[in-house]
C-alpha cells in the first residue's frame, strides 16, 4: 500500500543537523530537483509500475500512491512520461 512520502523538509534537514535553506540547497545540488519534486517522481514512478502489473481503476490507483484525484495524476504522468496513466498501462502490458 501507499506509504506517505511527504515529510517536511523542516524535519528532514533537522535528521540532516542543518538549517532548512541548507537542506534544500544542498538536495538540489545532488539531485537536480527540489525535496518536494524528488518525491512527486518517486510517485509516479511507483504508480507506473503499479499501473504495469494490475488491473485497478485508475482513480484506485491515484488514491493509493497519494494523488489528490485521477486528474492530479494524470498531469503528474503527462509531465513525467509524456503520456496518461491509461496510455502508459496499455503500452506496457
Amino acid at each position: 500500500d501507499y506509504v506517505e512520502l511527504n515529510c517536511s523538509n523542516e524535519a528532514l534537514a533537522n535528521l540532516c543537523g542543518m538549517s532548512v535553506r541548507a537542506f534544500e540547497r544542498k538536495f538540489k545540488s545532488y539531485f537536480q530537483l527540489t525535496p518536494a519534486q524528488f518525491i512527486n517522481r518517486i510517485r509516479v514512478t511507483r504508480a507506473a509500475e503499479f499501473l504495469c502489473t494490475v488491473d485497478s481503476p485508475l482513480v484506485d490507483v491515484a488514491r493509493k500512491f497519494g494523488f489528490s484525484d485521477q486528474s492530479h495524476m494524470t498531469r503528474e504522468f503527462r509531465k513525467h512520461f509524456g503520456t496518461t496513466p491509461k496510455a502508459y498501462r496499455d503500452r506496457h502490458r
